[in-house]
């Protein structure tokens, strides 16, 4: 963090005389500034639990929804009712029972584009795909295509009724009361986006809120409550209305107490907010605010909610621009989410089923399941360690004099075995040492067949520490240091000799296949 003084860091001296004791922000978000000179402060694939930086969610492969390589993930919902998950990749519509055995529900007539899944009282599940409205009913195993007059887009459920906007205009449709295959075109059964001309992006029930729903537009959002009148069942707050409408429904995720999208105004760009009904935030940072306006195409975005160790976590993806961030709504700090080569994070759309998290993916059609027990990315064929990496604040005095950096050290949990929980169809070979064997150009060597549920690599985890002397621009080489092997816990954890800088940012690259708890920590250095 930089020191605003002039003399001496303000700290004070251990018993070796102009030695100072300067804290460093291990433990951290993303509070980088606009510029890398101000701050590059940022956090990769991990998140702050009880003062200590761990790891974010890790996934694993599950199973192959459709055989068709090029088809992505593209909707996902549960049944609490049937206790069925149904998932959408390609053009495919697939049912999961809850030891994961699919079958194949329905087909859609279109492959790509985000699709909406809702479920009505009368077991009904509707989907939409901008094209079509589709009926997949639970009970009478039927899968239907009602005939509507209006192009289908964000769907969702409230008192019996679907809601659906109609794309391109400024109403939104109602189902009849729990029939999906019905959807008249009357006063009663259509709405209109009343507040500025604008087209509906969204009609969004407020979970924990009752009657409560918003209206999405483009630019604008109203609130409206459900009164069950024979007229229309919808009356909007005219006290009320949003400045904010919604740059895409794919962003739009709701869950607990919150509705949260990535909105944007006739005056401003885009900016992550969220209601809880009572009142709408905007969350951003000076960092956040200019990544966003130097997006290119912020409109190609989609989100979703997730609960991971008690954190409620927005995660959205612009995917377009290759990025992900996730936003803790528990203490409104963001963490930058990426795959094993540190671009966008795979995930779609996620739901809970059986006690664990499963998401459908951009890149594939399969279903992978998520959540901070897997501490690696584990495809159908292959896994990767995840990249965890922490830069720090700048440690730098008004006066601009340059210090001698003597260590720097940090609380670390030490002696975890660097595993592998691997169950594919290919596995590491080993020498009589237990090192795994390696190619000439430094590659895992790799055998067919039934794998070990546990591969073990006898080298240790490891912590990389690179450092700027230049505000951020640039760093020098990671310098590696390997933890305690498993079982010894107890050392300290601490780079020496750092040398001279009036500009200190060191970047830490946490290096394995098992779990990180990371604590903040401190630097020696001297005038």
């Amino acid at each position: 963090m930089p020191l605003e003084s002039t003399q001496s860091p303000p700290y004070a001296p251990q018993a070796q005389q102009g030695v100072f004791e300067i804290p460093v922000d291990i433990v951290g978000s993303n509070t980088y500034g606009r510029y890398p000179k101000i701050n590059q402060s940022q956090t990769y694939n991990m998140m702050i639990s009880d003062g200590f930086l761990v790891d974010y969610a890790g996934f694993k492969f599950i199973s192959q929804i459709t055989n068709n390589p090029i088809a992505n993930g593209r909707g996902a919902h549960v049944s609490t009712v049937f206790n069925r998950m149904y998932v959408v990749a390609g053009n495919n519509v697939v049912s999961y029972d809850q030891n994961l055995v699919p079958t194949l529900v329905g087909i859609l007539s279109t492959t790509s584009g985000e699709v909406y899944l809702s479920e009505n009282n009368a077991g009904q599940i509707a989907l939409s795909d901008g094209v079509n409205i589709y009926i997949w009913d639970q009970n009478a195993l039927t899968f239907t295509i009602p005939t509507i007059d209006f192009t289908p887009g964000f769907l969702a459920f409230q008192n019996t009724y679907f809601q659906c906007e109609a794309v391109g205009t400024a109403r939104w449709r109602l189902s009849a009361p729990n029939d999906g295959t019905s959807w008249p075109n009357d006063s009663a059964h259509v709405g209109q986006l009343q507040t500025k001309p604008d087209t509906v992006q969204a009609v969004v029930p407020m979970p924990g809120r009752g009657n409560m729903t918003f209206v999405f537009g483009n630019t604008v959002g109203e609130q409206w409550t459900f009164t069950g009148q024979a007229l229309f069942p919808w009356s909007r707050n005219n006290s009320i209305s949003i400045d904010y409408g919604c740059i895409n429904p794919s962003s739009i995720a709701y869950q607990g107490n919150y509705i949260i999208w990535v909105g944007i105004s006739e005056e401003a760009g885009p900016v992550i907010m969220y209601t809880t009904g009572a009142d709408i935030k905007e969350v951003s940072t000076d960092g956040i605010d200019y990544l966003f306006s130097t997006l290119k195409s912020p409109e190609d975005c989609s989100g979703f909610l997730v609960k991971i160790d008690g954190h409620l976590f927005y995660q959205v993806t612009f995917k377009t621009d290759n990025i992900t961030l996730a936003l803790d709504l528990n203490n409104n700090k963001f963490f930058t989410i990426t795959d094993e080569n540190m671009n966008y994070h795979p995930a779609r759309k996620i739901v809970y089923f059986n006690n664990t998290y499963y998401f459908v993916s951009f890149n594939d059609p399969n279903l992978y399941a998520f959540g901070t027990q897997f501490t690696t990315y584990a495809y159908q064929d292959k896994f990767f360690g995840i990249p965890r990496v922490r830069i720090c604040s700048p440690i730098r005095l008004a006066s601009q004099r340059s210090l001698i950096y003597k260590s720097l050290g940090f609380t670390i949990e030490q002696g975890q075995p660097n595993f592998i929980n691997e169950e594919e169809s290919e596995f590491m070979i080993t020498e009589d040492t237990e090192d795994l064997m390696i190619t000439e150009d430094g590659k895992f060597m790799i055998t067919e067949g039934s794998p070990p549920d546990i591969i073990l690599d006898s080298r240790n985890m490891t912590v990389f520490l690179s450092v700027s002397r230049d505000g951020g621009e640039s760093y020098g080489n990671a310098v590696p240091m390997a933890m305690n092997l498993t079982g010894q816990r107890k050392s300290r954890f601490i780079f020496q000799r750092l040398g001279r800088a009036n500009d200190f940012t060191p970047r830490l690259q946490f290096a394995g296949y098992s779990r990180y708890v990371v604590g903040d920590g401190v630097v020696e250095a001297y005038l």
